[in-house]
């Protein structure tokens, strides 16, 4: 009798197991490892407009070590969740590559959404995106919302780190050396404020009236007491604030 009672909750059990693995949905990837591309759309004026040279002036290049998060959605289903990647130099080029070597970066094909939010942090760990949604600034709307900016942006790696950036990615249609292309634009989610003081330019010339090559700038210096800025060069001050009302 025990021996009976024991081959019966065996039974019951596996035939739960079974039951469980049924129901699950797998999304299984395509064989083919995805070659992402990041580029920042950059800052425009308030007016709208910008010259070629500005709009050099007010993009982000993305550096070595620089990470951001990826996510994938299919038929709306999150199938790969806050991927990490990072910008990795191999074989004498930049290549953004899985910050876990064991979690290659797969394709899951044309219909799928492409998402990467940048820089890599936190908010993207405690924010539930809307997988509903089918463009970049939809799809990351509460990490928007909840998006706090440094105070002090006075060094460079606090400024960048308060410019919350979000793009959607491009699929690309042809392999390049077996691996998928998939091009990603961001799109800035706060507004870059730029504070310009006023400058004295010294025009220096030597004994002989030949002018010399280096102008001497002189500029005040700014002291904030509050929102602490970057400062660009002599002269010019940004900073990132989440929204106009805060400048």
């Amino acid at each position: 009798m025990r021996i009976t009672t024991y081959i019966a909750i065996a039974v019951t059990l596996l035939a739960i197991s079974c039951a469980k693995d049924e129901g699950q949905t797998t999304v299984q990837p395509d064989k083919e490892l995805l070659a992402i591309t990041i580029t920042d759309s950059g800052y425009t004026s308030a007016d709208g407009t910008a010259s070629r040279a500005q709009e050099q002036g007010y993009q982000t290049l993305f550096t070595e070590g620089d990470e951001a998060g990826l996510y994938i959605v299919r038929n709306g289903l999150i199938i790969d969740d806050n991927h990490q990647i990072r910008l990795t130099a191999v074989g004498g080029q930049l290549q953004w590559q899985s910050v876990d070597s064991s979690k290659p970066l797969y394709s899951y094909g044309a219909s799928a959404h492409y998402f990467v939010y940048y820089p890599y942090g936190e908010v993207g760990i405690q924010t539930a995106p809307n997988p509903e949604m089918t463009t970049a600034m939809a799809f990351f709307d509460s990490m928007i919302a909840q998006y706090q900016v440094r105070l002090d942006q006075t060094s460079y790696a606090d400024y960048a780190a308060s410019d919350l950036m979000v793009g959607e990615g491009t699929f690309g249609k042809d392999l390049v050396e077996n691996n998928r292309p998939l091009s990603i634009k961001m799109q800035h989610t706060g507004v870059l404020a730029t504070i310009t003081t006023p400058t004295t330019t010294y025009k220096l010339t030597n004994a002989a009236g030949v002018s010399l090559p280096d102008d001497y700038i002189l500029s005040p210096k700014i002291v904030f007491e509050t929102g602490k800025s970057f400062c660009l060069i002599d002269g010019v001050y940004r900073r990132i604030i989440n929204n106009p009302n805060e400048a």
